[in-house]
């Protein structure tokens, strides 16, 4: 006897099965997921050791905050342009990464792979 669990039970939704998505990937899809956890994991780190981050921060009479949940901590002028590029790159490769995943999901889709397709 199988056991199938229901799409709307499934904690991942139609998409399901994400190591075999992963496994149908090229390898620039993959570096693009991984770049963009990695650089989620870098932004939490450093938004933790340093006290909040820029976007959430401010610039006041030339003293610079970074801001966490109405907390601020003054940083340099160098970490502050730091914090808020790393902190904009995340809108950069979170995006990259749902591409490329939904690239791989469409592709395989479309070269009739069965697996894909019974999960949808």
């Amino acid at each position: 006897m199988s056991y199938r669990v229901s799409p709307i039970a499934s904690p991942v939704g139609t998409f399901g099965h994400t190591r075999e998505l992963y496994a149908r990937m090229n390898r620039v899809e993959c570096w693009l997921v991984w770049a963009a956890i990695a650089n989620f994991a870098a932004l939490c780190v450093l938004s933790l050791a340093l006290g909040g981050d820029a976007l959430n921060g401010t610039i006041r009479n030339g003293h610079y905050y970074l801001g966490n949940h109405g907390n601020f901590t003054e940083v340099s002028k160098a970490v502050f342009e730091f914090s808020r590029v790393q902190t904009l790159s995340v809108f950069i490769t979170h995006p990259m990464a749902i591409i490329a995943s939904l690239t791989a999901f469409l592709r395989s889709r479309l070269q009739g792979d069965p697996e894909i397709q019974r999960q949808t």
